[in-house]
């Protein structure tokens, strides 16, 4: 997420469905790393284009993209 919000990118479809947990383990190791990832960058954006652009799925998309599409990187949060 902060990578996203460093470059200016919007994902705006932030929901379990496009996520997934991506787990490692070294040969031999007792302990594995789980890391969560972002997928599925379709309705992807880039500041400023995104402003007024309402895309996301309803019910997972923030109150102020629903009502006037106002993108920005807390609207991914």
């Amino acid at each position: 997420m902060r990578e996203l919000k460093d470059s200016g990118v919007l994902h705006c479809d932030i929901k379990p469905a496009n996520t997934v947990l991506h787990v490692t383990t070294e040969d031999g190791a007792r302990t594995s790393q789980r890391v969560l990832k972002l997928i599925d960058f379709g309705e992807a954006n880039i500041l400023p284009d995104a402003d007024g652009d309402v895309a996301g799925t309803p019910g997972y998309m923030a109150p102020e993209m629903e009502s006037n599409g106002d993108a920005s990187p807390a609207a991914d949060m």
